[in-house]
């Protein structure tokens, strides 16, 4: 179980990665970031908290079982 909750956690990490490098593209051109750019961002760091929070009470789940 703590294997899962940390490809969990990973998984979280790596979707704050995708929507800080979609703003960070976005900047970049003279127009901007859009309001879809910045949903996508949004969206992106919602589900990576949330995946990152089911992956690490996972861990602490598994080290209170043992």
């Amino acid at each position: 179980m703590t294997e899962f909750g940390l490809a969990v956690a990973g998984l979280g990490a790596l979707l704050f990665v995708w929507g800080a490098t979609v703003m960070v593209l976005a900047n970049r051109s003279y127009h901007g970031p859009s309001e879809a750019q910045h949903r996508h961002e949004k969206v992106a760091h919602l589900i990576g908290g949330l995946l990152l929070a089911v992956g690490f009470a996972l861990q602490l789940g598994s080290l209170l079982t043992h």
